[in-house]
């Protein structure tokens, strides 16, 4: 897949976009819900009617989403709200070395 410079640096600077509401000291609230995000991207798909700017909302949908996928391995992250209540959070531990009894 071939991917402009340009376009992988505004993807990347999209990304970042959740973390945004730390700067309002509610960091992983609802920015950090994929169903919100979700919800809002397709108001813009609906919104625009660019096609050039369309084709581009997956691909701007997916950097989103990973953002969120990410951070569920570093805390507990509201993905799935409104439909649930809870935070996720996956811990995962890799060893390199046998410990000896």
């Amino acid at each position: 897949m071939n991917v402009r410079l340009k376009k992988a640096f505004l993807l990347s600077l999209l990304a970042l976009t959740p973390d945004l509401d730390a700067l309002f000291h509610i960091h992983r609230s609802i920015s950090h819900s994929a169903i919100i995000l979700l919800a809002i991207m397709i108001l813009i798909w609906l919104a625009v009617r660019k096609p050039w700017i369309r084709t581009q909302i997956p691909f701007a949908l997916f950097a989103l989403i990973s953002h969120l996928t990410l951070d569920v391995f570093t805390g507990y992250t509201p993905i799935l709200w409104p439909l649930s209540q809870s935070s996720i959070w996956i811990q995962m531990e890799l060893s390199l070395f046998k410990k000896l009894a």
